[in-house]
């Protein structure tokens, strides 16, 4: 089982209206479950594959998986702290993206 030390978190830029931060999966390697309170966007900087699996307590309700496309964002929907979200990388090679949330302030 993947564990949290498998993948790479750097923050790129954080403040009021938004936060950026690039992630870096090994090939096999996971983000454990965790939560998305904000809506974000993802940006593949390299193309590659991941198994996106859902959970609402110990009961999986989604699993997909994804084409990862060099430069093909795609958005996401905040999904509360009742539901936690794991990510495995089940390509080739390393996975490469940023990811862009905006926390709901009203000011941006």
């Amino acid at each position: 089982m993947p564990q949290p030390q498998d993948h790479n978190v750097t923050l790129l830029l954080r403040n009021d209206c938004v936060r950026v931060i690039k992630v870096e999966i090994p090939v096999g390697g996971a983000i454990p479950r965790h939560s998305h309170l904000y809506n974000y966007t993802v940006v593949p900087s390299v193309s590659g594959r991941i198994r996106k699996t859902t959970y609402r307590g110990d009961q999986v309700e989604n699993q997909e998986d994804i084409e990862l496309v060099v430069d093909s964002p795609y958005w996401v929907a905040a999904q509360g702290p009742d539901v936690e979200t794991e990510v495995l990388n089940t390509g080739p090679g390393v996975v490469i993206f940023t990811k862009i949330e905006c926390p709901p302030t009203g000011e941006c």
